[in-house]
């Protein structure tokens, strides 16, 4: 391992060059967590909703169990959001103290029938507008799994279908953090094989993304990742020009 010098790595990051072991990768991705809510700047008991859609449940429990390692850290309260595909499939090690709401995975299919076509960040934004009016008391913020790789997805997908790209701070008033936005899917694939959630795979359902899109943005991720952290600035840049 690159960073710490002891561990045998287990992941090659193309975007810098490490090679890390378990440890120092999950200490990397806990580190990007913490940094993706530093302009939400909870109060310290903070209720954060936490909303996995069902066509990225790796992503998700990977947050999830890694969002419980903060928790027990620095308090607070992760309240998961979470298919009822999965209902009963998650250990007390990735629950820990968290509390679980459960809805219907068939929401996505009446959603696609609505909107016709559901990408991950359609369904969060979906689903959180949902929720907003059922929990009491009210979050203080909501997170996501969405990652740098559906970032890109979905500012192809729009591109594509001649759609203009949303990306929400906040849903209702309350604060939006997607705590996966500065990494790359590979490393979460990477710390989820090492901890044994990667077979959550299997029961994924598919959102709508074209295989084009997600073919390219997986030969982004691994060939050109530098790519892949330039074209969200760009986009930002771009998006503020017009306006």
């Amino acid at each position: 391992c690159t960073a710490c010098g002891r561990r045998r790595a287990i992941y090659l990051r193309r975007s810098s060059g490490e090679r890390l072991c378990h440890v120092c990768l999950e200490r990397s991705l806990l580190k990007n967590i913490k940094r993706s809510f530093h302009y939400v700047k909870p109060p310290t008991r903070a209720v954060i909703l936490y909303v996995i859609p069902p066509c990225r449940l790796v992503e998700g429990v990977s947050g999830l169990a890694l969002l419980s390692r903060l928790e027990l850290k620095y308090g607070g309260v992760i309240v998961a959001a979470l298919p009822n595909i999965i209902t009963g499939k998650l250990g007390r090690d990735l629950l820990r103290g968290a509390g679980v709401i459960y809805y219907d995975s068939k929401c996505l299919e009446r959603l696609r029938k609505e909107l016709g076509l559901v990408t991950p960040m359609s369904f969060i934004y979906y689903l959180s507008d949902h929720l907003m009016s059922t929990i009491e008391p009210l979050p203080n913020a909501i997170a996501t799994p969405i990652t740098l790789t559906d970032i890109v997805e979905e500012f192809l997908t729009n591109l594509l279908t001649g759609k203009s790209f949303r990306f929400k701070n906040s849903v209702k008033g309350i604060p939006l953090v997607h705590i996966f936005k500065r990494v790359l899917r590979t490393d979460i694939l990477a710390f989820s094989l090492a901890k044994g959630i990667a077979t959550f795979m299997n029961h994924e359902l598919r959102c709508d993304i074209f295989r084009e899109v997600e073919e390219l943005a997986a030969e982004i991720s691994l060939r050109h990742s530098e790519l892949a952290y330039r074209l969200p600035l760009s986009i930002a840049n771009i998006m503020s020009y017009l306006r």
